[in-house]
């Protein structure tokens, strides 16, 4: 039998030292299978934008619109992540600020780690301190 809670170190993320359960629920696996649709979509339209921006004049109207999209998707993204770290993990407003402050791609890492646990995904190449599971 599969444990459904695990235990979650967010120290070095968050700078907290508790524990955190995250649940393999099936809510949280749509929830991780929503935000992993997200991030994909966003690395879609990353690679979309640097191939279109080839072809385009930067001074262009086309250009700046190409930029507003593609900061559009970066705050949906963000938001995307923050709402599911937020909601599994059940972050007071004081840890949310810090995930607020750190940088997308620490947003992702992290997000990612949880989606790891909730997916039960293998993750015994990584060291235990680096995922901070226990149990």
């Amino acid at each position: 039998m599969t444990t459904r809670i695990s235990k979650m170190s967010a120290k070095k993320e968050l700078g907290v030292a508790k524990l955190f359960d995250v649940s393999k629920s099936s809510k949280n696996v749509r929830k991780t299978m929503a935000l992993q649709k997200a991030i994909t979509h966003f690395q879609i339209m990353q690679l979309k934008k640097e191939e279109t921006e080839k072809e385009l004049d930067g001074g262009s109207i086309e250009y700046y619109e190409l930029q507003e999209s593609f900061l559009d998707e970066t705050m949906k993204v963000q938001d995307e992540m923050k709402d599911y770290v937020v909601s599994v993990l059940k972050l007071t407003d004081e840890q949310t600020d810090s995930f607020d402050e750190m940088t997308l791609n620490e947003q992702m890492e992290f997000s990612s780690k949880i989606s790891a646990i909730v997916m039960e995904a293998d993750l015994k190449k990584a060291e235990k301190e680096d995922v901070g599971l226990k149990g």
